[in-house]
């Protein structure tokens, strides 16, 4: 059990590092309609989305002969260090770049639960960086010799850090209601400055985590 959280823990702490997800959150608390309602709308369809993708990723990963996991260990890794750096370099591009069109605060204004339910939904199933992370945890849960009950706590940890971005602050506004927002603005307003560096940290730095990984996988 210990050998398995330790090698899903650093990617799920990297993989709850998602701006995006905690800006549509966020945004979702200030909606002037429902927010509440609406943040865990964003909850919900995000949930949805990753329950989806560990379905995927479990059957593909108990379909895999045992004796392959090596290889296939060694193809993840160099693999998710190359993707990873890719989308590092693009997001510096990007950052070089004007934005332009209209902000996701301004897609989302004042649109129903429904609305960001189904943002909740896109966001996680199109968040690259996070879910190149969450595979490989989910293939090291596969692979694990640990018993079914271990598999399944580190499944939750797993999907639990995923959704960390969510549940924080809609718990925070659950739990404290008004008094949270203060807090939640600034952390907006700081998260939505920060957000391509923030991502290009995490991406560069388990770029190079995978590649370290898979030299050592490689040599073993």
């Amino acid at each position: 059990m210990s050998h398995l959280l330790f090698q899903i823990l650093p990617l799920a702490c990297g993989a709850a590092i998602s701006p995006t997800l905690l800006i549509i959150a966020v945004l979702s608390l200030s909606s002037p309609v429902h927010p509440l309602k609406s943040g865990w709308a964003v909850a919900a369809g995000s949930f949805l989305a990753l329950i989806f993708y560990s379905v995927l990723g479990l059957l593909i990963g108990s379909a895999i002969h045992h004796q392959s996991h090596r290889n296939l260990d060694i193809t993840i890794a160099f693999s998710a260090s190359v993707l990873l750096a890719f989308l590092g370099i693009r997001q510096l591009v990007k950052l070089s770049q004007p934005a332009t069109g209209k902000t996701l605060a301004d897609r989302l204004n004042r649109t129903s639960a429904k609305a960001y339910f189904t943002a909740g939904v896109v966001v996680m199933l199109s968040n690259i960086t996070s879910l190149v992370l969450f595979f490989p945890a989910l293939h090291e849960i596969t692979k694990s010799d640990a018993g079914l009950f271990s598999c399944g706590i580190a499944l939750f940890i797993l999907l639990l850090f995923l959704m960390l971005p969510v549940i924080i602050p809609v718990g925070f506004v659950t739990i404290l209601g008004s008094k949270a927002k203060p807090g939640l603005a600034k952390l907006h307003t700081y998260i939505t400055k920060y957000t391509v560096q923030i991502t290009v940290v995490v991406e560069f730095l388990f770029s190079i985590y995978f590649l370290v990984k898979g030299f050592v996988e490689l040599t073993s």
